[in-house]
């Protein structure tokens, strides 16, 4: 590893924002990267091995995406303007490195292949045999196959999608839109919660997208306001580039020989195959639509005075997030507002950390760090007495910050040749309420839910420790990397868990049962429709992707959302598509979160078996670790979830915990 962090010092040097520093740090980091690229063509084109020739490219290629995550890492939690054309000029000179030492390099592709046509291949290990399987495969999509034309043909399509990629996400963080609204208008909403929104010269409300006043606005016009601004968000210039995004793919997946960018995309994932995407979708489909009936059903017995179906008896779109509300305050008796007062920060903090500890077999220590920010914290973590690495967490809303919560790894856990560990380094954002001199931060339940979520993330990044950097912590294919911190999320559906890490800021009580059983009926009562619209978004992502350069994107997004989400009146105003952010990141592999959350409950549904039988959840962790969290990507993990599991996965845990019923096996 050129790159070696054993200490918090190390921690710090690495994400310094002096401008010179930044450059001078990269430019040291490249200079060995590349002097040892060269030691090891030498030394390969008289001793061609593995050791030569391949191991140098996984530790070049994961030193260059350290570099890349340190910078995006500052680019997220630096409110510096001065820093963000240095960043992206850095990131963009390391992937000019990569290109021209790695990605592009003939050389180096030819060396590795002439490796495998030697023999030595059968001395390898699985794990090194899946490496170079997977550097081959790149290479492949890199055109390496094709002629010089076609291959420079190639990597031109993909400067051009690169660009069209970066306008999409730039176009929706520039977008500007605000509703203009008066005090009259927003009836409904509490007073005190006005007290803190932003006006413009004329004394109107200026709001930009809010969950709260959509849910809670009893004005239907208001509402509507508020739901057109979010489904338009970057509308009508995402469209176009959208549009330039498909053609591009389209054009990529054609120069290397596929039907379409879905068929290339899916090609190396668990799925594999389109046709599996679609049947598993399908069958996830199939059973909602049964529910969904019942769903609806129920919320229209309790509609608010206001509300009203369509002639159709669907919801309007702008009423749904109302109508959720309403029944879960009226009928189930649950306010989200009233549930975080028993999540203070500290407290879930706390009881996260423990029960992580519990599972995991590790221990945190909070070390003192100086950060970008003097509210970021940093914890070490240790496993068998040995540190596994630093999880630095930047969890407090300020201006100029990335505002969703994420983990972003920057080097994981890894073995060295000797067998030693090589600690990692990840950073956890969120955007969480500040304490005040009243009160402490005060957590959503679904603010509970992703930090336990990002947590799983770093968990992996530490604990999945392997001698290939690529094949350590979650460099696993795309349509399993959410599994484990699913999992880990799911916890929180377990009525003794989620009274574990509740404790009200005030009384210091714990949530009471009859709150907790509520809580249980309102997993239940929507589940349907949660999971359509996951199905929709999977369904778009795929057929946007599927054969054929220019697509009518609008047409595609009514017809889906018609066929899929029943229950909700579709409306000609809807754009969202040009907001989705996971086309230009997941590409047609939207499906993944669905695919991964059936793992994930099965895998949960055992461990919680297990534990009924006795078996200590330290054990469980134990034999987790072992099994699936310890490979990395090492494995194909249709083996790692047979060997936990004992049997082939199912999909019946996740159709029973989402109370639907069909029994499934996804094989």
């Amino acid at each position: 590893m050129l790159l070696k962090i054993s200490t918090i010092q190390d921690v710090e040097k690495l994400f310094a924002q002096d401008v010179h520093t930044i450059y001078e740090y990269n430019s040291d980091m490249l200079s060995r990267a590349k002097e040892l690229m060269d030691d090891s063509f030498m030394q390969a084109v008289s001793h061609n091995t593995f050791n030569t020739t391949v191991q140098p490219f996984d530790t070049v290629q994961s030193l260059a995406n350290a570099l890349i995550a340190r910078l995006r890492v500052l680019e997220m939690a630096n409110s510096q303007n001065h820093l963000e054309q240095v960043i992206e000029s850095e990131i963009e000179r390391i992937e000019v490195f990569i290109n021209e030492n790695l990605a592009y390099n003939k050389q180096l592709y030819l060396l590795i292949k002439q490796y495998v046509q030697q023999g030595d291949a059968s001395i390898l290990s699985s794990a090194q045999k899946l490496f170079i399987k997977t550097i081959l495969e790149d290479y492949y999509f890199n055109g390496f196959h094709l002629s010089p034309l076609e291959q420079d043909r190639l990597k031109s399509v993909y400067g051009k999608l690169g660009a069209a990629s970066a306008d999409f996400e730039a176009n929706m963080m520039s977008d500007q839109h605000v509703v203009h609204v008066r005090s009259n208008q927003l009836r409904g909403i509490d007073t005190h919660y006005l007290k803190y929104l932003r006006r413009d010269r004329d004394g109107r409300f200026a709001l930009r997208a809010d969950t709260y006043i959509s849910e809670r606005c009893t004005q239907e016009e208001t509402r509507k306001a508020f739901w057109r601004m979010a489904v338009n968000c970057a509308y009508p210039q995402n469209g176009v580039t959208l549009e330039k995004i498909i053609a591009l793919r389209d054009e990529s997946a054609q120069l290397l020989g596929f039907a379409s960018f879905a068929q290339l995309d899916i090609s190396t994932q668990m799925a594999g195959t389109i046709e599996r995407v679609e049947s598993f979708v399908d069958t996830i489909i199939n059973q909602c639509h049964l529910k969904i009936k019942e769903e609806i059903a129920v919320l229209a017995r309790h509609l608010p005075q206001d509300v009203s179906l369509t002639s159709e008896g669907r919801i309007k779109p702008w009423d749904l997030l109302y109508c959720k509300n309403y029944y879960k305050t009226h009928v189930l008796g649950v306010d989200e507002a009233v549930l975080s007062e028993y999540f203070p920060f500290e407290q879930v903090f706390k009881n996260l950390l423990l029960l992580y500890q519990e599972f995991f077999s590790v221990s945190f220590k909070q070390v003192t760090l100086q950060a970008w920010d003097p509210e970021v914290r940093a914890l070490e973590v240790y496993k068998e007495g040995m540190l596994r690495g630093f999880i630095l967490l930047d969890l407090f809303a300020r201006e100029n910050k990335y505002f969703y919560m994420l983990e972003q790894p920057i080097m994981p856990c890894v073995k060295d040749t000797n067998g030693a560990l090589l600690p990692g380094v990840t950073v956890i954002f969120a955007s969480l309420a500040c304490p005040t001199q009243d009160k402490p931060s005060l957590l959503r339940r679904q603010e509970v839910a992703s930090l336990f979520h990002e947590f799983g993330h770093a968990m992996h990044t530490l604990l999945g420790a392997q001698p290939l950097a690529l094949q350590s912590g979650s460099r696993v294919k795309r349509d399993f990397v959410e599994m484990p911190s699913q999992m880990l999320q799911e916890w929180l559906s377990d009525e003794q868990v989620l009274a574990q890490v509740s404790c009200h800021y005030k009384t210091s009580q714990q949530l009471p049962k009859n709150i907790l059983s509520a809580l249980e009926q309102l997993r239940h009562y929507d589940s349907a429709d949660t999971i359509l619209e996951q199905c929709y978004l999977a369904y778009l992502s795929l057929n946007l992707f599927k054969e054929g350069a220019k697509k009518d994107v609008f047409a595609i997004h009514r017809r889906l959302f018609r066929r899929i989400r029943t229950s909700i009146a579709f409306s000609d105003l809807d754009h969202s598509y040009a907001s989705f952010d996971h086309l230009t990141s997941y590409g047609a592999k939207y499906y993944s979160y669905l695919w991964a959350q059936v793992f994930a409950l099965d895998i949960f549904d055992t461990i919680k078996k297990r534990n009924q039988a006795g078996e200590s959840l330290e054990s469980i962790g134990a034999c987790y670790v072992d099994t699936i969290i310890s490979k990395g990507g090492s494995c194909n993990p249709f083996e790692l979830l047979e060997s936990f599991l004992g049997r082939k996965p199912s999909m019946e845990p996740f159709l029973r915990r989402m109370s639907l019923h069909k029994t499934s096996q996804t094989d």
